[in-house]
């Protein structure tokens, strides 16, 4: 058990220093201040947070102690390193578990981030929960686009219907017995590869990238916002490279990025 004074000093000194969101914050301080999490301790909080602020680091397999921190597919390396050695700093000052405990908890880590997903084919029932997640998905990704688009939610569901369903093959992300993504995919192009924003970093964006890989192992190209960095980060960590760079059709209007993809490039684990 760790002390209830160490415990708030912790608990504020890693939120901040990892930039982990109020809410979550908020939602974890009681386990900071029992000392547990789960049974095991203030040890695996410390590890839940990192690897929530961190998810490449999560994906690569838990290598949180070590040196490779993966600063490639951080946005920013540098603050990634400050971050990381912070997590350090506080990490030596508390008791360590010993090999057997930090691969349980790793296990745990993982296994409460990451969601159990199921892709299926989209079917007319599906849609209008899609559109729901879609929508979503799109205002949390490029806000300023869809407040000057503004459109509407019949106008969403009638392009959907009648332009994206129509003219790509739609598969949907289930978790549980909801709809948390969705992929158009068509000749080799990824139209649409969108997450609910409750169900990012949860592995549904990684699942369905390579149910596309699976589809057209020959290739595969895609259009982003320039604007919208965490999407480029996301296809860059797996695989895709920018090949060139302009400006979207009206009305949308807005700079973006061809991304390509092929496997005979690709590197383990991309």
């Amino acid at each position: 058990m760790v002390g209830p004074a160490k415990a708030n000093i912790a608990s504020k000194l890693l939120a901040k220093s990892l930039g982990v969101v109020t809410k979550r914050s908020k939602h974890l301080m009681p386990c900071f201040h029992s000392g547990r999490i789960g049974g095991l301790g203030l040890d695996g909080l410390l590890v839940s947070l990192l690897m929530a602020r961190f998810p490449p680091i999560a994906e690569s397999g838990g290598h949180v102690l070590g040196s490779e921190a993966h600063p490639q597919d951080c946005p920013d390396p540098c603050r990634h390193a400050r971050n990381l050695t912070k997590f350090h700093l506080l990490w030596t000052r508390l008791p360590k578990p010993d090999h057997d405990h930090l691969v349980l908890l790793f296990g745990l880590c993982q296994h409460r981030r990451m969601a159990e997903v199921e892709i299926r084919s989209l079917t007319p029932e599906d849609v209008q929960a899609t559109v729901t997640v879609w929508e979503r998905s799109r205002r949390r990704a490029q806000p300023w686009l869809e407040e000057r688009l503004n459109y509407s939610r019949d106008q969403n569901l009638e392009y959907f219907r009648n332009v994206i369903a129509r003219e790509y093959a739609v598969w949907v992300a289930w978790s549980g017995r909801r709809i948390v993504g969705l992929l158009a995919l068509g000749s080799g192009k990824i139209d649409q590869l969108f997450v609910d924003p409750d169900h990012q970093r949860k592995g549904v964006g990684s699942t369905l990238l390579r149910k596309a890989k699976a589809l057209e192992p020959g290739g595969l190209t895609l259009f982003t916002h320039q604007r919208n960095t965490s999407a480029r980060s996301f296809y860059e960590r797996h695989g895709f490279r920018s090949v060139r760079f302009g400006v979207s059709p009206p009305p949308e209007s807005e700079p973006d990025v061809l991304y390509v993809w092929d496997a005979a490039s690709e590197t383990p684990g991309s």
